[in-house]
């Protein structure tokens, strides 16, 4: 689906450079660098906050740690998305539940959410947004691995998940992941669960009841991220260009 190597191609130099710098700055955790990624991804979707983790999947879980669910938790996910999507709910021993999709889209039908979940996890899929699902009382959890650059604005709800695998429209070389949100409790909340639950050096307590973990977005992730995200709107456009002209030569016919 994509040629990983003609992608970096395009951007080997800058990318390299980056690299070789982060390598001889001897700050191989944390750091300017890993700052600076996570302030152009939330300015890249709107929100007020970044916290750079090891992938999408850990933001997913530790979002939803952060809004305190746990074991007994119902969550609303949709009936299809990848495996990580439900493996988060699992992860925190709460249990998934599974809604249907609009007829005419493979996303979250709103209007089929029970009354009684405790969060909802819509997916955002091959670029389209999912309905709004702020009306139900339940707090959102975006899920947005596919969606950098997609056009449609911020991703609903109190937090997003993000993806930087390698295939995404934004994507390192390797795993990575951030959780974006406006609510400054939240993103701390999250940054301590990634970095093993730490409230000052070796003070290590739990997090709404979750013990932390070993979660952070390196800086040669972060650097390559960065050189992406430069070539973002440029890729975006590209990928456009080709949907239309499948569009045009299928004429309907799919």
């Amino acid at each position: 689906m994509v040629a990983i190597s003609a992608r970096h191609s395009r951007l080997q130099e800058n990318i390299e450079s980056a690299v070789l710098s982060v390598l001889r700055s001897g700050r191989h955790i944390g750091g300017p660098v890993v700052d600076a990624c996570e302030g152009k991804i939330a300015e890249i979707f709107g929100f007020k906050y970044a916290v750079g983790l090891n992938s999408g999947t850990d933001a997913l879980i530790m979002g939803l740690q952060a809004l305190g669910l746990g074991a007994g938790a119902r969550v609303a996910v949709p009936a299809v998305s990848f495996f990580a999507t439900t493996e988060a709910v699992l992860a925190i021993g709460a249990e998934p539940v599974f809604i249907d999709l609009l007829e005419h889209l493979p996303l979250i039908d709103p209007d089929l959410i029970p009354a009684d979940v405790d969060a909802i996890v819509p997916v955002q899929l091959f670029g389209a947004r999912a309905p709004d699902c702020t009306n139900h009382g339940a707090p959102v959890l975006s899920d947005t691995a596919q969606c950098a650059g997609w056009g449609h604005g911020r991703p609903q709800g109190v937090g997003a998940a993000l993806s930087f695998y390698p295939t995404k429209s934004l994507g390192g070389a390797g795993d990575g992941g951030a959780f974006l949100t406006d609510d400054a409790v939240l993103a701390q909340r999250v940054r301590r669960l990634g970095w093993h639950g730490q409230t000052e050096p070796h003070t290590h307590e739990l997090t709404n009841g979750a013990i932390g973990r070993n979660s952070r977005l390196d800086p040669i992730q972060a650097a390559i991220i960065l050189e992406h995200a430069r070539d973002l709107a440029r890729r975006v456009e590209r990928r456009k260009n080709i949907a239309k002209r499948y569009e045009e030569a299928l004429n309907g016919r799919f």
